[in-house]
């Protein structure tokens, strides 16, 4: 949805159905911010729903998915003090950013929480500016997949969730992120209906996870895409929305397909 009307329609939402406006302000906002007289009516509409935090959250994703080259600077720097206080808002600024959505099972229920990641050239340095803070082992696997195919850029990570919450964590995320990394490369966003799952070998094999049906029966209606583990190659598998692959190489394939309209149940 263009950024003019997703902020529209956020804006009715938290006047006529606010728990659905909260489910909507903890994906990323897109690239654009509101005008400002929508902006402060979402302002308010927030104030008066106790959702200030969620939407300030969601409006900072939204300005830096815009990229280095929209003047949203004044906006991170306002609001980055709060929610990335680990990174300043220059830095922030120059990085090119996406969105990547995480399934994860957390007290036995399965949803999605969404992370930014941004890049800069560098050496190949991971770092987290915002709570909730990952456990080091995995930090330390966000940082291998990101860097899977080169070192040749910092990357900053931001989870879309409130600081209390429970951190995400787990290698089942590690094929996302790749394939997050390898969009970026090419300066293109996550595609809308596509989620995956899978842990991923410095040879680029992926590997099998717990929870795979779970993950999907979370996220089924939208969902156009699953890319899941296997031990074959992609050729030959898949029923449409499930697509297994063998190695990140199988998951760029299936994920280049969709991008360009064809079918999973072609593969």
């Amino acid at each position: 949805m263009p950024a003019e009307g997703h902020w529209h329609s956020l804006s009715v939402l938290l006047r006529t159905a606010s728990s659905v406006a909260r489910s909507h302000m903890r994906r990323p906002a897109p690239p654009g911010l509101p005008r400002a007289a929508m902006l402060h009516q979402l302002g308010r509409a927030a104030a008066e729903t106790g959702t200030e935090e969620l939407f300030a959250r969601h409006l900072l994703s939204g300005a830096l998915l815009s990229g280095p080259r929209q003047s949203y600077h004044h906006l991170v720097r306002e609001l980055a003090s709060s929610f990335l206080p680990g990174a300043d808002a220059e830095t922030l600024t120059r990085c090119s950013w996406i969105g990547v959505p995480i399934l994860v099972v957390q007290g036995g229920r399965s949803h999605e929480i969404w992370l930014l990641a941004g890049r800069l050239p560098g050496t190949g340095m991971c770092h987290f500016p915002g709570a909730p803070l990952p456990d080091r082992e995995t930090g330390k696997l966000i940082r291998n997949a990101l860097c899977y195919k080169s070192r040749e850029h910092d990357y900053w990570c931001w989870f879309l969730q409130c600081a209390d919450e429970q951190p995400v964590s787990g290698d089942s995320l590690g094929l996302p992120v790749a394939l997050a990394a390898c969009l970026l490369e090419r300066s293109r966003p996550w595609p809308d209906g596509v989620y995956a799952t899978g842990a991923i070998e410095p040879d680029g094999t992926v590997r099998a996870v717990d929870h795979v049906r779970k993950k999907l029966r979370a996220v089924r209606v939208g969902c156009q895409v699953f890319l899941r583990p296997c031990r074959k190659s992609i050729t030959g598998h898949g029923d449409g929305m499930e697509q297994e692959c063998g190695t990140i190489t199988d998951a760029l394939f299936a994920l280049d397909l969709f991008i360009g309209g064809i079918p999973g149940s072609t593969l």
